[in-house]
């Protein structure tokens, strides 16, 4: 095992078609025995690596590993301890962590479950909670999401992550540096800390989003092309996907600040209170952004929808200038041996200074009707 926390991986150059595929995960082979350890999700390339963090007022300590048996040594921890586990793919290493750890199998399914719902689950003396994680794309400028588990038992937490994240990487820095109070207090304020960090970065998507939106409509503004148009549907897509995976964490939030669970103290339940504002706080915000992105698509589609009648305008006083002049032209234009005019010596010249008069006449009268 390394003395350090893994670096962040770099992230995976993704065609633009990755975007439509994020959405649509694998999906569990029907009829298994319950309990079958069995990965389901979008992330089957990443390996299992488990880091190690063990803290107390005037102690910290970090290891990485790939070997379930390693942590066997933690298995009742003097001082509280974070095993965040990154990389779903190998399940014999999932199931082997449980087994060591206690976790029922019904649990290690849900942990493998990409496509799982948020929830939380609440014994005694431990707790389950799964979500979303959310983060934006730096090639695509998408949203992408991933599964996250979490359990929670006396002295330690285990958190399961699809993939690296970034996401965490203020709470690490807090307890390698010991800032605050993270160092001091238990594990039920460690699951704080995590589930804050989460909603903070909501937030983050949610300001990157607004700005993209405000870009995307200035720019509706002067005409908008098959590009932006195209944008503009992949960040509706965003958007509407931010609002319903956010969602979930306000009833996670709400059960964990009134749970009478024994592993949440009393001098932290305040702090999930004011979790659960902040989750209310960033639904009402997915929800403004929801309302914003409607109303720059209803005034695209109503600019199109005045652009294609004033091109039909202009083509239908085309069609009403000709009209005149196609009966002119066919007037002059029969076979007939006796025809008055055909003998005048100026008659060609004077059909066409009538056509002539005849338009500058009705565009007259269609200007002065503001038809034009």
């Amino acid at each position: 095992m390394a003395d350090h926390i893994p670096s962040k991986k770099t992230a995976r150059t993704r065609g633009h078609h990755k975007h439509h595929q994020r959405r649509h995960h694998e999906l569990k082979p029907p009829a298994q025995e319950p309990g079958t350890p069995t990965y389901v999700g979008a992330h089957p390339e990443v390996a299992t690596e488990i880091s190690i963090l063990t803290y107390s007022a005037d102690h910290f300590s970090a290891l990485r590993t790939d070997n379930p048996q390693d942590c066997q040594h933690f298995q009742n921890p003097a001082r509280p301890t974070w095993l965040h586990v990154t990389g779903l793919r190998e399940t014999d290493k999932i199931a082997a962590l449980g087994q060591c750890f206690g976790l029922h199998p019904l649990l290690i399914e849900d942990i493998l479950n990409g496509n799982g719902r948020s929830k939380l689950d609440r014994a005694d003396d431990w707790l389950f909670i799964t979500l979303r994680l959310l983060r934006l794309d730096p090639i695509t400028g998408h949203i992408e999401d991933q599964h996250l588990a979490l359990y929670v038992a006396p002295r330690m937490v285990i958190t399961f992550c699809e993939t690296s994240t970034e996401v965490f990487a203020p709470v690490i820095q807090r307890l390698r540096e010991g800032k605050g109070r993270l160092r001091n207090m238990d594990v039920d304020y460690l699951l704080w800390a995590l589930l804050d960090a989460v909603i903070d970065h909501y937030f983050v998507l949610i300001d990157a989003l607004d700005s993209q939106l405000e870009r995307l409509d200035e720019s509706l503004e002067n005409g908008a092309d098959r590009t932006e148009i195209h944008e503009l549907h992949h960040l509706r897509a965003d958007v509407i996907l931010l609002s319903r995976k956010i969602r979930p964490m306000r009833e996670i939030v709400s059960q964990l600040s009134h749970s009478d669970c024994s592993l949440l103290n009393d001098n932290t339940r305040m702090f999930f209170r004011d979790l659960y504002d902040h989750s209310i706080h960033a639904i009402d915000q997915t929800d403004d952004l929801r309302e914003v992105s409607n109303s720059v698509r209803d005034f695209f589609l109503a600019s199109v929808n005045n652009r294609m009648n004033e091109i039909m305008k202009v083509l239908a006083c085309v069609s009403a200038v000709f009209l005149p002049l196609t009966f002119l032209a066919g007037v002059y234009g029969m076979n007939f041996e006796i025809l008055p005019e055909t003998t005048w010596r100026y008659g060609y010249l004077l059909f066409w200074m009538a056509s002539a008069t005849i338009v500058a006449g009705m565009l007259w009268f269609f200007r002065r009707m503001k038809w034009l």
